[in-house]
Order: structure tokens, then sequence, then C-alpha cells
């Protein structure tokens, strides 16, 4: 758009300059000029100036003062020094981070932004309820520091959406009221945007193109489960605040504190010693595991639990089987000798018992094929298959039966 109108202006004084002489041949020596034009090709490269770079590319970015700022001293990262130095912001930062050690690892994650302009190729989720700030970092913290032009919130139909030109050209995407049942959809879109290097962006009635994926991503929801976490996770860091911040500061003055305290405070972030190993590195959270294990449907949380050999867990959610749960634990430390690890694999356990309480060698080859390098979809095949257990009191077949 810069460049269009740039064009537009150029022909328009062309014209203006040539008003003393026919139209014709006015617009004539115009078109002459305007095909002497460069024909740039349009970038976003936060290591380059402004404008014309290498003869045929203009770069668009234009750092903010916090980015442009040249750190001349830095210093530790100070919880303590915050609070006292910067109130609003920490006033802020402490409900939606209360820890700090939580809050340490937020600032050191803004420093490495702020220095380095790079992906950390990791997320936050901010969850609690509705109220605690989360919209207030995003706006008196992340853009003013990074550019209002280069950030951008989206909604879950706009992740869904094939069209990606909302994503072109961007630093920071926020992401905003996710909920598991929606984020089934779009969470190998999400996967993608938060590691992967290029980005495809596709736009109505123009052609596809590649280009760089530089943004950072953050997740917002008042959801206890906001997005599906895989037991493999290795993209988010779940945090949680249940204290909406009017309940601490009015939110007005908290608003008028933000913006009072803003270029200082960010610039202070900026001077931070910060560790990109740790800015690349996920947080554990105990609402992180809760999102995990509510991301899993029932049968992949028995599963979870009996692989890695969760006794008491599985009692504590399943009290009416806690007959069948000691036999089976009786039964796995008799026959498998790894049952005090956690490394137990499901699919050893279950062949194991498929031989030990199957007669027919037929039944436990049909089986054993359909078990082999899938243990979730063991158990569910065991379940479909329990007619052909023999021994109708198995524990097995109890375990089975009365979780399923």
């Amino acid at each position: 758009m810069f460049l269009l109108l740039s064009f537009y202006f150029y022909f328009l004084n062309l014209l203006l300059f040539f008003y003393h002489e026919p139209l014709k041949e006015a617009s004539k020596k115009a078109r002459n000029f305007l095909h002497k034009c460069p024909n740039y090709k349009i970038i976003l490269d936060t290591t380059l100036p402004f404008g014309v770079v290498n003869g045929d590319q203009f770069n668009i970015f234009e750092p903010t003062e916090v980015i442009s700022f040249n750190v001349s001293e830095r210093y530790d990262i100070d919880v303590d020094y915050i609070e006292t130095g910067f109130p609003y912001h920490y006033t802020l930062l402490s409900n939606l981070f209360n820890d700090a050690e939580r809050l340490e690892y937020f600032l050191n994650r803004l420093s490495y932004i702020f220095n380095e302009v790079k992906k950390t190729r990791n997320c936050i989720v901010l969850t609690g309820v509705q109220g605690t700030g989360k919209g207030l970092l995003y706006d008196y913290v992340i853009k003013p520091a990074l550019g209002d032009k280069y950030c951008v919130k989206l909604l879950t139909h706009n992740i869904k959406s094939n069209f990606t030109g909302l994503l072109h050209n961007k630093l920071f995407v926020a992401i905003d009221e996710t909920e598991k049942r929606s984020s089934y959809e779009i969470l190998d879109k999400i996967k993608s945007y938060i590691t992967d290097t290029s980005i495809t962006i596709e736009r109505k009635g123009i052609d596809s193109f590649t280009t760089e994926n530089k943004f950072n991503m953050m997740i917002f929801s008042n959801s206890t489960v906001p997005i599906k976490v895989e037991q493999s996770n290795r993209r988010f860091s779940v945090f949680k605040s249940d204290v909406p911040i009017k309940n601490i500061i009015d939110t007005n003055l908290l608003i008028e504190g933000l913006k009072s305290e803003s270029l200082e405070f960010l610039k202070f972030i900026k001077s931070l010693k910060y560790s990109k190993k740790y800015a690349e590195t996920l947080f554990t959270t105990q609402e992180g595991e809760v999102a995990k294990e509510g991301s899993l449907s029932e049968i992949e949380s028995i599963c979870n639990k009996l692989k890695e050999v969760r006794w008491d867990e599985l009692i504590n959610d399943y009290p009416e089987a806690e007959e069948a749960i000691e036999l089976i634990k009786e039964e796995t430390e008799k026959y498998n000798g790894y049952a005090s690890t956690a490394t137990v694999s499901l699919l050893l356990m279950y062949n194991q018992f498929l031989y030990i309480f199957l007669n027919s060698p037929l039944e436990i080859f049909y089986l054993d094929s359909r078990l082999r390098g899938n243990d979730y979809a063991g158990i569910e095949v065991l379940t479909q298959k329990v007619s052909f257990l023999r021994k109708q009191e198995s524990s097995i077949y109890n375990l089975l039966n009365q979780f399923l």
C-alpha cells in the first residue's frame, strides 16, 4: 500500500510538472519515467534499515523506540526492583504470572524478543477467569514494544479460515478465547505457526506465496483447558490466574499508570540480561499438567496412568474399581519386571496379559497385530474383543468392564 501511494503521488507530480505541455505529451513522458521506476520486492527484515536495500528490495520494517533503543548496560532480572520502580506493570504482570519464578521466566522471554526480534518457537498460554489482565498485557506491553502494525489479535474463526493475510509481516500474534473443543480443528495450524520458519500467505483472489514466519505467539483464554496439550508437549507453557485485576486496582487507574511507565519500563526490559536457551525452554506448571490431563479422552487418560503405573491416581479416579486395579497391579508386578518404573510400555503390558488370559493362538495373533505400534488403540481393541476372553472373571476383564 505504501508503494502504491508513493507511485500515485509520483505520477500526479509528473502530470503537474508537465501541465503546460499538451496532455498527450505529458502522459508519454510520465509513462517513460514510470517505466524506469524499479520493481521492489517488499520484505520485513528487522536487521536492516527502512527503505531500499540491496538494490531491488524495499524493507518495510520501522522499529519502535524500544526496538531501536541502544542498550549500554545490562541488568539482572530483579522482580523486587520492578515492583518498586514500575508498580503498575508489576501489578499487572504479577497477577498473570503469580510467583517470582514465573515472572522472571516471562521477563527473560520479553527481553529476548525485544533484543533479538526472533521466534522462541514456543508459546505462552494464559488462562483464568475473565478480567485478569490478559488483554492489557497485549495492548500496553506487547504492542507498544513491537509496534501496533506488526501485532495482531485473532479469534478461533480467523485461524480456521484458509486465508492467512492477517499473519503477513507480523512479529506477534495473540489468539483470543480458545477452548479445547474448538482447538482440535486448529491445533495443527497453531503448532506450525509456533515452530515453522516459513508461512504460506493466502488472500482472496490473489495467488498464494510463501514468506518468512517471524512472529511469536500467545494464547489467551478463560478456559481451564484452552487448547489440546499433547503428552509429548514441546510448544505450550500454561499459566493460570484466577483474580480479576479490578479486585486489586481500579482498571482505569492501572491503564493510566501503564501508559505513564510504558517507555521506561519497556526500555528497562530490553536492558535485562537474558538467556536465549531459557526463552526457548518450556516452563512446567501444574496448570500445564491439568491441561494435558484435560486434553485426554477418558480412555487415553487411563492408558497413560497404566503406562506410568500411577495406581493411586487410578484408584482415586475409579474407587469402584479398586479391587480390580489392585489385582492388575499385582499381575503387572508379577509378570513385568519394569512395573516399578515410569517407563512401562502399555503395548508390552497388554501383550503379556493377552498371553496370560487368552487361550487361542489365533486370537492372540489377531490382537497382537492390532496392538503393535499403537498403545492407545491397544486398549480400545482389547475392549472390543473382550468377548474372546476365556476367563470372564480375570482382573483385566473386570478392570476394562468397570472403566469403560
